[in-house]
């Protein structure tokens, strides 16, 4: 979605057209491998999610790493929320987790695919309140709104771009911010309600590893200008992405160090040998 918004502002930058091919499948991860697998001439750029790109190779033989690309730019920043059906007899955050801890497993969370951000969250969630849920994988979030809507699971982690347009139909308990999100900033965070956790999915655009360093800083100039159109800004935020520009080298420096303690999480849980 963000991509179509990097579309619309694409000629106040740059001076040819930017055409868009959906790869969908797979959690992105049909079309990280094919970004991965193009030539690095720099035709061809991509979308790309993180902790996805770093946690599907821990699972799978997927032809990407993390050094499958060079990353231009972070674009968003995408929380993840606990949320409940708006009828749902769970009261709060805190009657969660102590009908978790009497019951475990019992519960049911509603994620979007596994070795995924919404994935690690609940994971993270579980190492932290000492809960052990049911996990129920889902294709993707309209599955996992409509699981959840229809009771069909005891509650969802889901990002802040997803949920909020069905707040109708939802309670949020909380948010996976450091502070209260300027979107939202009714939501609590996670950590004012005792809970350390602080995560989100993170999309960017990248180039495949190999590209010629004079042409990876020629787009990552041009990112950084367009991610600086007010009118860019606010678009993204109208549509319900999170707008937090990084620049390339940040993004993938902090990309590394997550993916290390995602990793590890992953080996807590035996996910992965």
């Amino acid at each position: 979605m963000q991509l179509r918004l990097v579309q619309k502002y694409w000629r106040e930058v740059f001076p040819n057209n930017l055409i868009i091919v959906h790869r969908p499948g797979a959690g992105g991860e049909v079309g990280f491998r094919e970004l991965a697998r193009s030539a690095p001439d720099g035709y061809t750029l991509g979308g790309v999610n993180m902790p996805h790109i770093y946690l599907q190779p821990l699972a799978r033989n997927t032809g990407f790493t993390l050094d499958s690309f060079a990353y231009i730019c972070q674009m968003v920043d995408d929380p993840q929320v606990i949320a409940v059906q708006k009828d749902s007899p769970i009261r709060d955050l805190a009657d969660l987790i102590s009908r978790a801890q009497a019951n475990p497993g019992r519960l049911t969370v509603g994620n979007v695919g596994t070795f995924t951000g919404h994935h690690e969250t609940t994971l993270l969630f579980q190492h932290v309140t000492n809960t052990r849920f049911t996990v129920i994988p889902y294709v993707g979030a309209a599955d996992q709104l409509a699981a959840v809507r229809g009771r069909h699971v005891d509650f969802i982690i889901s990002n802040l771009s997803d949920v909020t347009p069905h707040l109708a139909d939802l309670r949020v308990f909380a948010i996976s911010t450091e502070t209260r999100h300027r979107m939202q900033p009714t939501w609590p965070t996670l950590k004012e309600l005792g809970i350390p956790v602080v995560t989100s999915i993170t999309r960017g655009v990248a180039a495949p590893a190999g590209i010629d360093p004079a042409i990876l800083r020629y787009y990552r100039e041009g990112f950084a200008r367009l991610s600086a159109i007010p009118a860019y800004k606010a678009d993204m935020d109208r549509i319900g992405q999170s707008f937090a520009y990084l620049s390339g080298e940040d993004y993938e420096a902090n990309s590394k160090e997550a993916a290390v303690r995602g990793e590890n999480l992953f080996r807590r849980f035996g996910l992965i040998r």
